[in-house]
């Protein structure tokens, strides 16, 4: 590829001149030039003398986070209730009539419990970033109060995990909302969070990244596609994003996203079988590169055999012999070795881009 079109896979240039949006105002992938599950740009920094190691000599890393969109299992209504009780009559059921009625309690789901998540974690001793809605009983997708969840995260803290901010629906695009629910996490959770992620994936790349800089954000992992995986600008390690409007590189690490449980399943509506075949490509693809393979896995995926592809990936990473790391521990990583001043000459070298502009 010419360095001009490998600049405008980097900076994601055809973003800021989209039209094309779905609902939630995301992105398709079809729009970009780019292969997505081509890591064009790592490929091309590697080449250019980029040279990444790892702790023990670990020949890639992978960070895990986990998104808590929900906990509370729905409350049955009145009419659902009664439905439910003329259904055990009528079966002869009579022993689920009392059990029927504490779906009219507010309890959390044994599906969702984040107590699956650390079971599985507790197993493989690794530690992962939990990204938490802050959201109000008004707002769009509320299941629970940050209160709640308080004896979850003073666990996940005592661990090691890190805990971020899930922006809600509006909040990829308003520094107002950001700066509400990061201060609503806060103070309720006794935090002082720095990392990111928005809602249903919601990104905008003419305003997110500088709207999560205004509201004091060191680190954003929300940027890759909700319906396909891969790499979104063709980088499979973290970066310093470049604006096109600003002409500068900002002051933000983007963790871009590369395979998410809903993606596999509901999306691409894949078995299992085929899905690890895919996350096997990507994997393999991100290795070669010494880069970082990211995965989100949302707390609901954590039975059956979503449960099962979950801990297949771990098992093919750790045969792989790869640095299941800490977000802060691999970013710290990268820091101490100069790895993002690296990444950021070879890019200015190439691409010609202001030297002036700051990481």
């Amino acid at each position: 590829m010419k360095n001009l079109e490998l600049f405008e896979i980097y900076t994601a240039n055809h973003e800021y001149k989209n039209i094309i949006t779905d609902k939630y105002n995301r992105t398709p992938h079809f729009i970009g030039k780019n292969n997505v599950l081509d890591p064009c740009l790592s490929e091309f920094l590697v080449q250019n003398g980029l040279e990444i190691s790892y702790p023990n000599n670990k020949s890639f890393a992978a960070i895990i986070s986990h998104d808590i969109d929900y906990l509370y299992q729905p409350l049955w209504s009145l009419k659902t209730l009664l439905n439910q009780q003329s259904k055990s009559i009528l079966s002869r059921n009579f022993k689920q009539l009392f059990p029927n009625f504490k779906n009219l309690q507010r309890k959390i789901s044994p599906l969702y419990s984040i107590e699956n998540i650390l079971r599985v974690n507790n197993k493989y001793n690794i530690n992962s970033t939990f990204y938490f809605l802050a959201l109000n009983e008004e707002d769009e997708d509320f299941n629970y109060s940050l209160s709640e969840v308080r004896s979850f995260t003073e666990r996940l803290k005592k661990r090691g995990d890190k805990i971020g901010l899930h922006g809600g629906h509006l909040a990829y695009n308003s520094k107002e909302k950001i700066c509400l629910e990061k201060e609503y996490l806060n103070k309720t959770l006794g935090l002082n969070v720095n990392s990111f992620r928005n809602h249903y994936m919601r990104f905008d790349i003419k305003s997110t990244w500088d709207q999560l800089i205004k509201s004091g954000f060191k680190i954003d992992s929300t940027f890759g596609y909700h319906n396909i995986p891969g790499f979104r600008n063709g980088m499979c390690h973290p970066f310093i994003p470049y604006s096109v409007n600003n002409n500068s590189f900002l002051d933000i690490i983007e963790i871009p996203i590369m395979i998410m449980d809903t993606t596999l399943f509901k999306h691409l509506n894949l078995n299992h079988d085929n899905a690890f075949k895919l996350v096997k490509i990507i994997i393999d693809k991100v290795k070669k590169l010494n880069g970082v393979v990211t995965i989100l896995w949302h707390n609901e995926s954590f039975i059956g055999k979503h449960l099962e592809l979950y801990t297949r990936i771990l098992d093919y990473l750790i045969e792989q012999d790869c640095w299941i790391a800490k977000e802060d521990d691999l970013l710290n990583h990268y820091e101490k070795n100069s790895y993002f001043k690296e990444m950021k000459k070879i890019l200015q070298n190439s691409f010609l881009l202001d030297n002036s502009a700051h990481i």
